[in-house]
């Protein structure tokens, strides 16, 4: 074998290493809430509606009932900030309310719409922690559904992670009417890049979600589902 060669292969190898997220073996799942502050919400004047109203009352509660759900499991409750600027602002203060008093909870700041994008300055931090962590399944809920959101799902499958997305506990707020609850959108958006190539489910049930908490990859403990079907 040539000494050029040996130096691509090994390069290769580096490479793809350097760029995986989610070890094949590693069995524990977090919970992801992505871009919850006020500012998305709020910078168009929108989120004044009654009808848009009610759809964050119900996205919030969604969310809160997952993040109890998470902490009778003992996952891990990530939350990831989108830092623009001063006027950003931090994580809905009733979300990070609900994990008040929780040891298991970190919030990571990012410089990119996908959380694991080449251009997160804060990516490397976030992949430390969900490798120390043994962090395989990323439960996931949020907003902007059409931007963040899915490009954060799409790069976690493409870094090894297995991905379930709650779809009530997604909003998009880049339309005047909100689109929520995020139903059957994430699934159009996976179904090109996936196919069979990687593990992606979203659900309506919280008692899916839930069960997904408590799933141990490569563990028959609780079986895996297809993706539930969109129910609003």
């Amino acid at each position: 074998m040539s000494s050029f060669l040996l130096i691509f292969l090994i390069s290769s190898v580096s490479l793809a290493t350097s760029h995986e997220a989610c070890s094949e073996n590693a069995g524990n799942s977090a919970l992801f809430i992505i871009d919850m502050q006020s500012f998305f919400k709020e910078r168009t004047g929108t989120h004044k509606k009654p009808e848009n109203q009610i759809k964050l009352e119900e996205l919030h509660k969604q969310q809160l009932l997952a993040i109890a759900k998470a902490r009778e499991s003992g996952i891990s409750i990530v939350f990831i900030e989108y830092l623009l600027g001063p006027e950003s602002g931090s994580t809905d203060y009733r979300l990070k309310d609900a994990v008040r008093g929780y040891t298991n909870t970190r919030t990571f700041q990012k410089t990119s719409d996908g959380m694991f994008h080449d251009y997160n300055t804060f990516r490397d931090q976030l992949i430390s922690y969900i490798k120390q962590n043994n962090i395989g399944t990323l439960l996931v809920m949020g907003a902007n559904g059409g931007s963040c959101v899915e490009a954060s799902i799409l790069q976690g499958l493409n870094r090894g992670c297995r991905v379930v997305a709650y779809n009530k506990g997604i909003a998009d707020f880049n339309y005047r009417d909100f689109v929520y609850p995020y139903a059957g959108l994430l699934g159009q958006s996976m179904e090109p890049f996936c196919k069979d190539q990687c593990d992606f489910k979203e659900t309506s049930s919280i008692d899916f979600f839930e069960n997904q908490m408590r799933f141990t990859r490569g563990s028959t403990k609780t079986s895996p589902q297809r993706s539930q079907p969109a129910t609003r």
